[in-house]
């Protein structure tokens, strides 16, 4: 903003056609955006822009103990190098809409694995699921055994009991 104008002017002129989903900032202080096609990165406060993943919308990231996830179209990202590369560690859930902590562990949102066409019509309930990963997002366990389907569900807006967690 312009000095108290509510006038905005762009800072960034690198995103420039892109539609950005998320700013993050790690421990480390890295600035991440995420954005319709691909994952950006700055080390010097927004100066200078990475691209780090390229070709996918990437919805989200998230940071604990020096792991980095991150929610793709294709799947789950996964880096533990400060984000410089990315792999994809969870693919066969569909897309991955919303990732985040509970407890210290990551968490999952997926869209479920169809044609698009097919989802939006399946009046059988085309479900998300709820993933959970107590080992820095390696391997994943279902959430959502004993929850009635759900579709389109992109955010928790409220936590699980930590009992339901530790039944896992």
């Amino acid at each position: 903003e312009v000095m108290n104008s509510g006038v905005w002017i762009p800072k960034y002129k690198e995103f420039n056609g892109y539609w950005v989903r998320s700013i993050s900032e790690t421990q480390d202080g890295a600035i991440f955006i995420t954005t319709d096609k691909g994952l950006f990165k700055s080390t010097d406060l927004g100066k200078n822009w990475k691209m780090v993943h390229a070709d996918e919308q990437v919805m989200s990231i998230v940071e604990v103990d020096g792991v980095m996830l991150g929610s793709a179209f294709k799947g789950l990202l996964r880096s533990t190098d400060k984000g410089e590369h990315w792999n994809y560690v969870l693919t066969d859930s569909g897309s991955i809409r919303k990732i985040g902590l509970i407890d210290g562990h990551f968490y999952a949102i997926t869209n479920g694995v169809g044609e698009w066409n097919k989802i939006m019509s399946d009046t059988d309930g085309m479900a998300n699921s709820l993933l959970i990963s107590k080992d820095k997002g390696l391997t994943w366990q279902n959430m959502d055994k004993n929850l009635a389907a759900g579709r389109f569900v992109y955010d928790l807006t409220k936590r699980p009991p930590v009992q339901f967690i530790n039944d896992i």
